[in-house]
């Protein structure tokens, strides 16, 4: 079965706490379906809440490229990793990623290695943004950690 599109709308009450709530919909719906559907829904659903609503969002599903491994390997589970940590344009912050199930081999002690398909990896990175849209510019370091 496939993935289902998700549209979710975020919600702030009056003293500021926030909640996000997700609808689904057909795994073949289009961005453009799910901007229809919310255009529909956002109306409806302020009518009955007392919350803002203060944003909204669309999930959509992706095919795995195909080259990916067809099993897991017996190793790291996926609550042990790497946390990567990044600087982004327009601020001192550091943005940190957590990569779950970071190899073994990926580390010296504690430290993320940045060499071979690692740095590949932690370089490709480069090519996203943080979580405020702000552009990550340079890999600082990596660690391994730990995360139920």
């Amino acid at each position: 079965m496939a993935d289902p599109v998700a549209v979710s709308f975020s919600l702030q009450d009056f003293s500021g706490k926030r909640k996000t709530i997700v609808y689904f919909m057909d795994p073949a719906s289009t961005v453009a379906d799910a901007q229809a559907a919310h255009d529909i829904t956002a109306p409806k659903l302020d009518a009955v809440i007392d919350a803002k609503i203060i944003g909204a969002h669309v999930t959509l599903p992706l095919d795995p490229e195909g080259t990916e491994k067809s099993a897991a390997i017996d190793g790291n589970r996926v609550r042990e990793g790497s946390l990567l940590g990044y600087s982004a344009t327009g601020t001192t912050k550091r943005f940190g990623l957590y990569v779950p199930s970071w190899k073994n081999a990926g580390f010296t002690g504690d430290t993320v290695i940045n060499t071979g398909a690692y740095a590949t990896f932690i370089s490709d990175l480069l090519n996203y943004s943080d979580d405020n849209a702000r552009a990550i510019i340079a890999y600082l370091d990596g660690v391994r950690t730990f995360r139920k």
